[in-house]
């Protein structure tokens, strides 16, 4: 007996699988009843799109009574850092979000951490480096050795600052030290801020240095030393949730061929089984 076999539903039964595998769409743990959506911050942090949308969704989801942002991450850029921290701030005024640091949660982790409502981290945790930097490379010397030159034609005195082929002039470096200073000083105000230190104190502390979790708890940079299950009990006790509550892993970012995959899955499924009739079924 001939079968029909579709393929829409294989297509998207594959999906599901994969998708679940990689950590891209909500995954709920639980059944029923009022949940803690576990955001992750993992890796360098470039762009901050993927988590804030994540941290959107559990805003937006009514079943979702506290977030548990879970960081792993040595830090990255100053903009795409302050910008998770601005919308872990928002979510935590209607939800109450719980930072749980991993292995490591410092410079930008520790700066996206600092937004939320209470921190847990590890007593083993490598936390702090409260500070910003920029490395410039010199390969000028290099060049000459090969007998290479490079010209540059610009627009202004500082339009090719940082370029790797010459020296950097004084000007300049005064010029990007002002920019990290600027940039360090807002870093300092938002951690003197979310944990209701004095700035003096802040400053104090805030100059490069890495901390262990349980030195962090020492400073009040961290409030209480504890794993992952730890930050997910204190959520839902900040949210009122009676019982054990559920647990859901907020979805990442698409990329968009999978969203085109999905959106058109059903476009997709009939194609096959056309295809699939038109060679075995004739």
């Amino acid at each position: 007996m001939r079968k029909k076999l579709s393929f829409c539903g294989a297509l998207v039964t594959i999906l599901f699988l994969v998708l679940s595998i990689h950590g891209c769409i909500s995954i709920d743990i639980g059944g029923f009843g009022d949940a803690v959506a576990i955001v992750e911050v993992k890796g360098a942090i470039v762009d901050a799109d993927d988590v804030t949308m994540q941290l959107e969704s559990a805003l937006k989801t009514d079943s979702v009574k506290a977030v548990v942002l879970r960081v792993d991450s040595p830090g990255g850029a100053v903009g795409a850092s302050q910008e998770i921290f601005r919308k872990v701030r928002e979510v935590d005024k209607s939800k109450p979000v719980v930072a749980s640091m991993g292995d490591v949660a410092a410079s930008g982790g520790y700066y996206v951490s600092a937004g939320a409502r209470y921190i847990f981290a590890n007593e083993g945790t490598i936390t702090g480096s409260i500070g910003v930097r920029m490395e410039h490379l010199d390969v000028s010397g290099l060049l000459d050795l090969v007998r290479l030159r490079h010209e540059t034609l610009k627009s202004g005195e500082y339009k090719d600052i940082g370029s790797i082929t010459r020296a950097m002039t004084d000007k300049e470096r005064a010029l990007i030290s002002e920019i990290l200073s600027e940039l360090h000083e807002q870093f300092k105000a938002d951690i003197a801020s979310s944990r209701k230190l004095s700035p003096d104190y802040i400053s104090s502390i805030a100059d490069g240095r890495i901390f262990t979790g349980k030195t962090a708890k020492e400073l009040h940079l961290i409030d209480e030393i504890g794993g992952i299950s730890d930050a997910i009990k204190k959520a839902a006790s900040l949210a009122g949730i009676k019982g054990e509550p559920r647990i859901i892993r907020m979805k990442k970012h698409l990329p968009w061929w999978l969203e085109a995959i999905l959106t058109n899955a059903d476009l997709i499924g009939s194609r096959f089984d056309a295809a699939f009739k038109y060679f075995f079924y004739k």
